[in-house]
């Protein structure tokens, strides 16, 4: 996901957004894909001058695009930001909650032009484990050093047949400082059908 978006939906009131692939061949690990969190939060939306409902923190994942396809694993890059400048600092938190693809019944199951991940290659994605997959940090200007997540990999891996592959990778944001996180149902008379995700493709082809 010249550019293209191959999907570009809401899931329950929460941003689920397409990855574009890249005009042309796509390049090798590729592209960006951010989506938007904290819209709950109404007091950094005050300190940011933002309307209520309004993203008040953005979390980025790069390569949004693996390739090529040749079952390797890919490190990821996860980093959350301010969508604007705060009046004072913000202690925050980012956690991934849960990553998953939409061919793994298919690639379980031994589908044609599937195959369930071996004993030698092992899953798709790193780690399998998430109770330690947060990071936290300081932000007050949107030119800070993003709080990042570093050690998740997605193999560059799809089923032949199915086409592209999408990962989705459930994330939690967190501002520490009010004591807000990205809750499912309604917080500050925000409502919060889902928490928000981070999709990341293997593409059908290149793009040539």
């Amino acid at each position: 996901m010249s550019i293209r978006i191959q999907l570009c939906r809401v899931l329950g009131g929460a941003a689920l957004l397409a990855v574009a692939s890249a005009s042309g061949a796509l390049a090798k690990n590729s592209g960006s894909f951010t989506v938007g969190c904290l819209t709950q939060d109404t007091a950094l939306q005050t300190s940011e001058g933002l309307s209520a409902g309004a993203a008040a923190a953005n979390v980025s994942i790069a390569p949004a695009n693996l390739w090529p396809p040749n079952h390797k694993l890919r490190a990821e890059g996860i980093s959350m930001s301010l969508a604007a400048d705060s009046s004072s600092s913000v202690d925050v938190s980012i956690t991934v909650n849960e990553i998953t693809d939409d061919q793994v019944s298919a690639d379980d199951a031994g589908q044609s032009g599937c195959g369930a991940p071996t004993s030698k290659q092992g899953p798709d994605w790193s780690p399998t484990n998430f109770s330690g997959l947060t990071a936290t940090g300081s932000l007050q200007h949107i030119s800070d050093t993003p709080v990042a997540i570093g050690g998740v990999e997605l193999r560059a891996e799809r089923c032949a047949k199915l086409g592209t592959r999408t990962y989705e990778l459930t994330v939690t944001c967190c501002d520490i400082t009010n004591a807000v996180c990205d809750t499912v149902g309604t917080v500050n008379g925000v409502a919060l059908g889902a928490l928000n995700i981070l999709d990341v493709t293997t593409p059908k082809n290149n793009g040539k």
